[in-house]
């Protein structure tokens, strides 16, 4: 069983399916999230400090 934190493009079997018109594969859920950052007009770093938290693409303290 994948216990990855994003959608898989093969639901388990008996899970529900998503909703009508969501993003079913990790590239278009990456791909939704890309589009929604840039249309905030907001830099990988910029939302991730928005959103605290630490790592790569964080300045370090």
């Amino acid at each position: 069983m994948d216990r990855s934190p994003y959608p898989s493009s093969a639901p388990e079997p008996g899970a529900e399916p998503g909703p009508p018109g969501g993003p079913a594969a990790r590239e278009e859920f990456a791909a939704e999230l890309t589009r929604l950052r840039e249309k905030a007009g907001l830099t990988v770093r910029m939302l991730a400090a928005r959103v605290e938290s630490p790592g790569a693409h964080t300045p370090s303290r």
